[in-house]
């Protein structure tokens, strides 16, 4: 499980520091914000596309080889974005980075986690993703001194060869070369579970989610400069984001199994919501206390859904859940792979990164109205049961208690 840990660690230490070579880039490559932050697009694009496949791989590879190649292929890429002279070019090299960083992330994470795990799942995943809130505490800040002290290309070099050399070995010394866990196997084989409507609208609500998440968090240290916040901030302020990021994760896992799974979503959406409207009010030259408690109020609540949809998707699928947390993993990805897009198209049209973070906050209230209509939907468990295709005792139990 520690590897596990290790290579989600450097997965979330990678993406969260893009955030931080958006303005230099704009700087060396030419001052356009969307295929400034369309780069990351393409990160989490390539991660929504090869999911599935790189998932089949482990039931033929192992996963030994799969985190293996994973830290090389995302070493390649990350030194080739290091060398980019265009943002074509840069465009591509992220995207093989993102590749080989979803083979070290989370696609066989989550139910690995929740299989030897079953009835503490939500809080297995979220401590599993805590992984991010130590990535923002040490990767983070190092990222934004190399960028300040010898600029981006030296920094995604650096990020190129370290991460290569950290996971490579690792992997090969302490993973065993045995097949994929029943979990895995599970959502991997040819038989499909038919999705009802509930379990289209939590896709959804997960779509929703990671676009506006996403979103904002690409656009947060462009937000913060363009505030005039000193850079040496800006890059504490992303760290902090994304350490308090961590302990929401594991916050947010733990009340989905003891709360009302769909209570704890809601109090992260509103959270969310809360956060994105101070980031927006914050002023010019904003004093640094109300500068790191936006950021942290906004950092809490990223990524805190992940554990209360995998409890959500337990509860009410049971012995299906893999098959169906590859669906909303599949809405994740394609939301993550749109929404950093669509607010660049947003900063180039509007001419200001902060005019992201009302449409942010709105479709944080569209996840929100989609999950309060899956717990009305699954009021009668048994009979959400039958509407999937399956036996009533496949549920383990409503997930709305």
């Amino acid at each position: 499980m520690w590897v596990a840990y290790l290579g989600f660690f450097l997965n979330q230490g990678v993406l969260a520091s893009y955030t931080l070579f958006v303005l230099p880039i704009e700087q060396s490559l030419g001052r356009n914000h969307f295929l400034a932050v369309s780069v990351y697009s393409m990160a989490l694009a390539a991660q929504a596309v090869t999911s599935p496949v790189i998932g089949r791989l482990v039931t033929r590879f192992s996963a030994r080889v799969l985190f293996a190649a994973g830290g090389a292929v995302a070493g390649l890429g990350l030194v080739w974005a290091g060398a980019a002279a265009s943002y074509p070019a840069l465009l591509i090299a992220y995207g093989v980075a993102g590749i080989g960083l979803n083979a070290i992330g989370l696609v066989v994470g989550a139910p690995l986690a929740g299989e030897a795990f079953p009835r503490q799942r939500g809080l297995m995943v979220g401590l599993l993703s805590t992984g991010t809130g130590l990535a923002a505490l040490v990767v983070v800040p190092l990222t934004g001194l190399l960028i300040h002290w010898r600029g981006w290309r030296l920094a995604f070099t650096a990020l190129g060869m370290g991460l290569p050399a950290l996971m490579v070995p690792v992997a090969l010394k302490w993973l065993p070369h045995d097949p994929a866990p029943s979990a895995v196997r599970s959502a991997l084989t040819p038989e499909r579970i038919r999705l009802d409507l509930s379990g289209w609208l939590l896709v959804g609500a997960f779509f929703a989610t990671a676009f506006a998440s996403f979103a904002n968090w690409v656009v947060l240290a462009p937000t913060l400069a363009e505030l005039s916040v000193p850079f040496g901030t800006v890059a504490l302020a992303v760290s902090a984001a994304g350490a308090v990021s961590g302990a929401g994760r594991l916050l947010f896992g733990y009340l989905a199994d003891r709360w009302r799974p769909v209570t704890a979503g809601l109090t992260g959406y509103g959270i969310s919501i809360a956060g994105c409207l101070a980031l927006l009010a914050l002023p010019r030259h904003a004093p640094h206390l109300a500068v790191f408690s936006a950021v942290v109020l906004f950092g809490v609540s990223f990524g805190g859904r992940t554990p209360v949809f995998a409890t959500i998707a337990a509860r009410r699928y049971g012995a299906q859940f893999a098959k169906v947390w590859g669906w909303i993993l599949l809405g994740q990805g394609v939301g993550g792979a749109l929404g950093p897009a669509c607010a660049g198209w947003v900063s180039q049209w509007t001419g200001s990164y902060q005019a992201d973070l009302a449409p942010v906050a709105a479709l944080y209230v569209v996840a929100a109205v989609l999950l309060v209509v899956v717990a009305r939907i699954d009021h009668h468990p048994q009979a959400a049961a039958r509407a999937a295709g399956l036996e009533p005792n496949d549920i383990t139990r409503e997930w709305s208690e």
